[in-house]
């Protein structure tokens, strides 16, 4: 349930149970609705010039506005219906309700635009949800990337709006993040990641295909993937200006950033049934 209260000099019914007096101001507090919209637990509530919005652990963001009836409806709720649901911990609206934020527990965010009267879900920033550790920038200065205890390596790049956002999710550990570092290996080659964790190993990661090409679309410079051999490189090269590198799934390489992840080659059986014994 939420709650509105509001602040008068003269209560409307002063033998109602629901009105308490503040001595200090010389007003009362009266109850003025109980609104019944979330299922779950409302965990955040926000102002703006003509309403609120409010969010919970069901998955959803209601706005809330005055009907011509003087009665407080919701008129538009926000969310998620399907896919990796969240429960929203806080929610932020701007004062003309043109965008509308939430963050969840994981440190996810989510924004709406309105859009000729709708809500469209656009492009959201992400960050850690635990104590950052450590950041370093790469030897150009075109990417940021931080470390942290939510046992996570992230990158961070402008987007084709400016905007700096989250773009690769480098690591994704079973040990806490403590020290994070880039790894030059000279022009016009990628940077390398060296990170450490409490697991006290030392760890050296290659960039994946789609992080160079999200640099040389977006970044302004054209950087390569280390090769020592230029002829293979030219085979896996889609186009040249801006420079991307076509992506295949070879490797085991995760889609989430620059880790691999290690699986085992099928091995022959030497063991076969003599024909002459059957």
């Amino acid at each position: 349930f939420i709650r509105m209260w509001r602040v008068c000099k003269n209560p409307s019914h002063t033998d109602n149970k629901n009105i308490y007096a503040l001595e200090t101001v010389k007003a009362y507090v009266e109850l003025e609705s109980v609104l019944l919209g979330h299922t779950e637990a409302v965990t955040a509530v926000k102002w703006f010039d003509n309403g609120f919005v409010s969010c919970g652990l069901d998955f959803g963001i209601l706005i809330w506005q005055l009907s011509a009836d003087n009665l407080w409806e919701s008129n538009m709720r926000l969310g998620q219906l399907f896919g990796n649901k969240n429960a929203f911990f806080g929610v932020d609206v701007t004062p003309d309700l043109q965008l509308v934020t939430a963050y969840t527990y994981t440190g996810a965010c989510y924004a709406w635009v309105k859009d000729e009267g709708d809500y469209r879900s656009v492009g959201e920033f992400t960050g850690h949800f635990a104590k950052v550790m450590d950041v370093a920038w790469n030897s150009t200065g075109e990417f940021l990337v931080s470390c942290s205890t939510d046992q996570t390596t992230r990158a961070y790049c402008a987007s084709p709006r400016g905007v700096w956002k989250e773009v690769s999710r480098a690591q994704i550990h079973g040990y806490n993040m403590n020290s994070i570092a880039m790894l030059n290996l000279g022009e016009p080659f990628c940077d390398l990641l060296v990170c450490g964790a409490d697991e006290k190993i030392l760890r050296i990661l290659e960039p994946p295909v789609h992080f160079v090409n999200y640099l040389n679309t977006y970044g302004g410079k054209s950087v390569r993937l280390f090769t020592n051999n230029k002829e293979e490189e030219k085979e896996i090269i889609l186009s040249e200006s801006p420079l991307l590198y076509r992506s295949v799934k070879e490797s085991g390489q995760e889609v989430l950033g620059l880790m691999t992840k290690a699986f085992k080659e099928e091995k022959k059986s030497f063991y076969y049934d003599d024909e002459e014994k059957k």
